[in-house]
């Protein structure tokens, strides 16, 4: 129980929860109760796959905006074309 990879886990808990990062502590919770319950083999899964999916769902973040019609074609010329921090009307 007390290995130090859950050491580990249970220090990123606690930090995500000091730092008030959701993110950090509910994947430090998802990976200590993976080793907890002795679902260890899915371990190597996630590590080979995490990577991809990830990057996909960043992906797909950054191009939702483009899907709901929120993002005119006017904007984004103006992006390219303006000096980062200058507000051009």
């Amino acid at each position: 129980m007390f290995s130090a990879a859950n050491v580990w886990l249970l220090s990123f808990l606690i930090l995500g929860l000091a730092a008030r990062s959701n993110l950090l502590a509910a994947a430090a919770t998802v990976l200590l109760g993976i080793r907890l319950t002795g679902l260890d083999v899915l371990l190597p899964r996630f590590y080979e796959g995490a990577l991809f999916i990830g990057l996909l769902f960043l992906t797909v973040a950054m191009l939702t905006p483009f899907a709901l019609g929120k993002v005119r074609l006017k904007e984004l010329g103006r992006g390219f074309t303006t000096l980062p921090g200058s507000r051009r009307r």
